[in-house]
């Protein structure tokens, strides 16, 4: 999870609320520790102070290290959630009744959100992982690129070319 603020708009990126070890191992991570790894850097209640603040929620993908029960369970149904296309069904059939999806970009806050392509790996893996999304966020001042559980390919590196950052080694 990571907090965003855009113009005094607070923007919530991939939240997994559980608490530490709430979840099974994840597969395919070669290790035996339970999920998250630790616990939030919030109390309970500033946790529910921060989701009362919340403007919008931006997902990269649907992976439960990404978009947990827990914080399924705590949003508002109707808090805005910005997401890949494929995963705008799943979130609306959760309940979730705000679901705007991302296909290009869009203009949020003042904002250009421009969805990119990522990989969560090379050949099988992609395949048993399925979608997800980086996100390049824009404002007069700054840009931010999130890349959401990615390998570095040429999308990544194009991407990085593209807002003009030198790629060091």
């Amino acid at each position: 999870m990571q907090q965003l603020t855009i113009d005094g708009k607070t923007l919530l990126v991939d939240p997994m609320l559980a608490p530490k070890d709430s979840y099974d191992v994840f597969p395919f991570s070669n290790n035996e520790l339970r999920n998250p790894l630790v616990d939030l850097p919030l109390d309970n209640e500033q946790l529910h102070a921060l989701i009362a603040k919340v403007e919008a929620v931006l997902l990269t993908h649907l992976h439960i290290d990404h978009w947990d029960l827990v914080a399924q369970q705590m949003l508002p149904k109707d808090i805005m959630i910005l997401c890949q296309p494929v995963d705008a069904h799943t979130i609306s059939a959760s309940g979730f009744t705000n679901v705007i999806p991302v296909a290009d970009e869009l203009i949020w806050n003042g904002a250009l959100i421009s969805r990119v392509n990522c990989k969560h790996g090379v050949g099988a893996i992609t395949d048993l992982t399925g979608v997800v999304s980086g996100y390049v966020i824009s404002t007069k001042e700054e840009r931010l690129y999130i890349a959401g559980d990615t390998v570095w390919y040429e999308d990544v590196e194009q991407t990085l070319e593209d807002l003009g950052q030198r790629i060091l080694f």
